[in-house]
């Protein structure tokens, strides 16, 4: 480490994580670059998990880890936000539970920076493939790019609406960047305790206070979908409707007026999803048109409101 400081914080997030476990403590054994400390929040699982990590902890006395036990489950998100605030490392990288990294990820990540960085560079968005090895997502135009959330989001970002298909991406970002967009949630009341921002939320306030974000086709992750594990394109839209409409109205009220003027279509079905996963939600007319700012915006959601609850008639 340089002057104490760890080049990167990874953090982790295990529950009843004893089955797919050893990828996590095989992307940690194989990373190339060892400069990095590792923060890991068991969230109540109930399972030995707790035990094999720390039986895989006596193998690696070279890395700072530091391990947090939740008494309640609390979520991924709250233990990224907790882990956050503890983070050392000037680059802040979530490795999931069940999750392979391959072993030049964090190398790859640091030459990308020493390459490209930039005082508005807030992250780095690298590939994924799945267990079969194969690409998720669309390709980058280049090999490695430098341009906004939004600019890339509707070409690049987006799910290809297909059963099947994922459009997952792993992220790098700059602890203090990281920090920042954190805060402006907060202060914002974009997201409301108990509830923590997560995805989209994270990413598209950190564009919003100005940052850039390097993109790379580079493949760095290797993710699973263990059989019965429930993925989102499995969760019933009743199910993660609250959920759903809470990352709706964030993007309504903060992102979707920067989107290009060519995502016309992205900007109209944004609307139309607010309204949807708002009925979903039970919400009311008068609650939907309450909760967006502008007089555009609340004629959008009264004009959209009509063909969302045909739509949710029809979908059931």
């Amino acid at each position: 480490m340089t002057e104490n400081y760890p080049v990167f914080t990874i953090f982790s997030g295990l529950y009843n994580s004893s089955k797919v476990i050893h990828r996590l403590f095989q992307s940690v054994e194989n990373q190339t670059c060892r400069n990095f400390e590792w923060i890991i929040f068991n969230d109540a699982s109930k399972d030995n998990s707790l035990e094999l990590l720390n039986d895989f902890l006596k193998q690696i006395p070279e890395i700072e880890v530091k391990v947090f036990t939740n008494e309640t489950n609390r979520g991924v998100s709250y233990g990224r936000a907790e882990a956050l605030k503890l983070a050392r490392g000037k680059y802040f990288v979530t490795w999931d539970h069940d999750d392979l990294q391959l072993p030049d990820q964090l190398e790859t990540f640091l030459q990308l920076w020493n390459e490209y960085d930039n005082k508005d560079i807030g992250a780095i968005c690298s590939s994924l493939q799945n267990e079969n090895g194969e690409r998720i997502g669309r390709p980058f135009p280049s090999e490695v790019m430098v341009s906004t959330y939004f600019d890339v989001y509707s070409k690049y970002l987006m799910g290809e609406q297909k059963p099947g298909k994922l459009n997952e991406r792993h992220l790098c970002n700059k602890t203090d960047k990281f920090r920042e967009a954190l805060a402006f949630i907060e202060k914002e009341k974009m997201v409301v305790a108990p509830e923590y921002p997560n995805g989209s939320e994270v990413w598209g306030t950190m564009a919003l206070l100005g940052n850039k974000t390097i993109y790379t086709n580079k493949i760095l992750r290797k993710y699973f979908i263990e059989p019965g594990r429930e993925s989102m394109s499995k969760v019933s839209r009743e199910k993660g409707a609250l959920r759903m409409f809470r990352d709706r109205k964030v993007w309504v009220n903060y992102f979707v007026d920067l989107l290009p003027a060519s995502d016309w279509k992205i900007k109209i079905r944004t609307y139309l999803s607010y309204c949807l996963y708002g009925i979903y939600a039970g919400h009311s007319f008068n609650f939907l048109i309450s909760n967006v700012s502008g007089g555009f915006k609340k004629a959008m959601v009264a004009g959209l409101f009509l063909p969302a609850k045909i739509l949710k008639n029809r979908l059931g």
